[in-house]
């Protein structure tokens, strides 16, 4: 690496997260998580994942209760 190259670098500002943005004057927020995107990740991750882990349930639950001919879950204990 060159002496100008290393100058370069060591010249290069890394901005803070937190600072706001200002552009041709106006002071603009850091981005955040919006309402929407809390309801998309709760639609696209979270909705799947229950459904999902309610099918294996229900499959698991089918296989020791119709098949194996035994108890299945918290039914057990009670």
């Amino acid at each position: 690496m060159t002496q100008s190259s290393k100058d370069k670098l060591k010249n290069t500002k890394v901005q803070k997260t937190n600072a706001p943005e200002t552009i041709m004057g106006w002071r603009i927020t850091p981005p955040r998580l919006t309402l929407a995107a809390y309801g998309a990740g709760l639609k696209y991750v979270a909705l799947p994942v229950l459904a999902a882990l309610a099918l294996l349930d229900g499959v698991l639950y089918f296989i020791f209760d119709k098949l194996l001919d035994r108890c299945y879950g918290l039914w057990c204990f009670l």
